[in-house]
């Protein structure tokens, strides 16, 4: 998912500020702070990372399932219970 803009050489539609993205800002976090928390949820933690790579090891099966750049996908997660 490492494709995304450059935030470093890329600029948004006012020409001074950088256009990031997912592809690019997660890989960076974990390159420069592997080991700081990304994720916290109901006890669970997950790094940088531990992050990056669950999210490149399912964008990786969606590429082998037939999945192109530019193609839609839904989501679908079971409503949270109320505490």
């Amino acid at each position: 998912m490492g494709s995304g803009v450059d935030a470093s050489t890329e600029h948004g539609a006012s020409g001074g500020i950088p256009s990031v993205n997912i592809g690019t800002l997660l890989p960076r976090h974990a390159r420069y702070r592997p080991d700081h928390l990304a994720v916290v949820f109901e006890g669970d933690q997950l790094t940088f990372a531990q992050l990056n790579r669950r999210v490149n090891r399912l964008s990786n099966a969606l590429l082998a399932a037939g999945l192109a750049k530019g193609n839609k996908i839904a989501t679908v997660f079971r409503t949270a219970s109320k505490r």
